[in-house]
C-alpha cells in the first residue's frame, strides 16, 4: 500500500502505485484538492506502473475542475517512459516539476 504524508501544498507519495491499491489512494486523496496548488512528490515511490498514470490523469482533471495548479515533482523514470510510450508526456511533463 503506498504512504502519503500532506505538508500544506504537498502531497508526498511512498512505496507502489499499482492496480492493487489505485482505488484506494484515489480515495484517500480525494479532499487534497483545495486552495490555489498542490504538489505531487513522486521522490519516495518504489515502483509505480501505468495505473500510476492513470492516477495522474485523473488528478489532472481534478485539479482543473476545482481551479487549482498540480505540479508533480520527481517523476519516477519509469513513470515518464510510460508516458512517452502512450504519447501522454506533452502532458504529464508540462505538470512536472522535477
Amino acid at each position: 500500500m503506498p504512504g502519503q504524508t500532506l505538508t500544506p501544498d504537498t502531497l508526498v507519495l511512498s512505496g507502489t502505485l499499482d492496480a492493487k491499491n489505485a482505488k484506494q489512494l484515489l480515495k484517500k486523496t480525494k479532499d487534497y484538492f483545495k486552495g490555489n496548488q498542490l504538489n505531487i512528490d513522486f521522490a519516495k515511490v518504489e515502483y509505480a506502473d501505468s495505473v500510476a498514470l492513470a492516477l495522474i490523469l485523473h488528478w489532472l482533471r481534478k485539479a482543473r475542475k476545482h481551479n487549482i495548479r498540480l505540479k508533480l515533482l520527481n517523476l519516477p523514470k519509469g513513470l515518464i517512459r510510460i508516458a512517452k510510450l502512450s504519447e501522454l508526456d506533452n502532458i504529464i511533463l508540462n505538470e512536472n516539476g522535477s
